[in-house]
């Protein structure tokens, strides 16, 4: 693992090398650590209430929606297997599987 999450005194989020360096705000709440593949993390969205959630790419700053809504005070997160490599989830009757790896 070369990438650590943490928090300011202020509460804002952000990401950095152990060493220190490249510190860089987050937006959202974390939900999968450690990242998986050392680049990617799971954020839930929403002000109040979970609205949705998406994969965050830590080396492009992108994001994707994965089309996984809030149920009331609640959301179904994405699950990852051993490797950090494949993400899975259903919505609906479909399943849903994402290698990371893939990714570019």
């Amino acid at each position: 693992m070369t990438i650590c999450l943490g928090q300011t005194a202020e509460g804002e989020l952000f990401f950095r090398h152990r060493d220190g360096s490249s510190q860089k705000a987050i937006p959202g709440r974390v939900h999968s650590a450690p990242l998986t593949q050392d680049r990617f993390y799971i954020s839930a969205y929403g002000a109040r209430m979970p609205a949705g959630v998406g994969l965050y790419d830590l080396d492009t700053g992108k994001s994707g929606y994965l089309g996984i809504q809030g149920e009331g005070n609640s959301i179904r997160l994405p699950s990852t297997d051993r490797t950090g490599r494949l993400l899975s989830y259903t919505l609906k009757d479909d399943l849903y599987l994402v290698d990371l790896a893939r990714i570019r």
